[in-house]
């Protein structure tokens, strides 16, 4: 952006018809608010160490300390904080380091269908 190397934890995702961001999977909010570079941010604890992160949201529809659900919606992407235009930043975490997205994104592709929660 500035000429400047910069680390970029996560994976930054363009916006499809649908610019709402839902949840995962269940879990508890722990961030819902700006954060710097970020813009405004979303933080999501779903337990045994895993938590996700969504910034750069137009809107955030969560506040922090609110369970939610699996597939609900949490926000909007938008173009907020540091960013050349309109995507979504998110990031996986487990035990406070930072993981690759795909990974997650791959595996997720092999749940059977009977086997995933219902929205």
């Amino acid at each position: 952006m500035n000429g400047q190397p910069a680390r970029h934890e996560g994976l930054d995702l363009r916006s499809s018809n649908d610019p709402t961001v839902y949840a995962p999977a269940p879990g508890k909010v722990v961030f819902a608010a700006w954060n710097g570079e970020f813009g405004n941010m979303i933080e999501i604890d779903h337990g045994f160490g895993v938590k996700t992160r969504y910034a750069h949201l137009s809107a955030i529809r969560v506040a922090a300390g609110e369970q939610v659900g699996f597939h609900q919606p949490v926000g909007i992407i938008g173009a907020t904080g540091r960013v050349t235009g309109a995507h979504l930043h998110y990031e996986i975490r487990v035990d406070g380091h930072v993981r690759n997205p795909l990974n997650f994104l791959e595996a997720s592709r092999h749940v059977r269908q009977a086997d995933r929660p219902s929205p």
